[in-house]
């Protein structure tokens, strides 16, 4: 196991999350949309890695596709994290993922609940 870095630091503040709502089909009972999302950065450190948690409107929603992302599901929560090209953001900076998200209905949105970046503060 690695050990934590002292100077890492966690930071929601300058922490950014915005996200569109594209087309969508249905799929048996269930309702699938594809959402557009981008964390951005407006922290003041460069980060290492980040956190979306997104609220999930129901137990039988789930993600069915996703890109520029990773991500785990818990029985309230969608927790998405960067992928190896999209783990770190330099401040001033932004990145875009996707996902295909199953819903009861065509009119659920996606809740973000919070958003975090760690980085590495060296001071001069």
């Amino acid at each position: 196991p690695t050990r934590p870095n002292p100077l890492e630091v966690t930071v929601t503040d300058g922490i950014r999350v915005t996200h569109t709502k594209g087309n969508g089909w249905n799929d048996g009972d269930m309702y699938v949309s594809q959402f557009n999302l981008t964390i951005s950065n407006d922290s003041g450190i460069d980060l290492t890695s980040w956190q979306i948690e997104i609220y999930k409107p129901s137990l039988e929603s789930s993600i069915v596709n996703f890109w520029g992302c990773e991500f785990v599901e818990t029985d309230d929560k969608f927790i998405i994290v960067g992928n190896s090209e999209t783990r770190t953001i330099a401040n001033g900076s932004s990145r875009n993922m996707g996902l295909q998200v199953k819903l009861p209905n065509s009119d659920d949105d996606l809740e973000i609940l919070t958003a975090l970046g760690k980085g590495i503060v060296i001071e001069s």
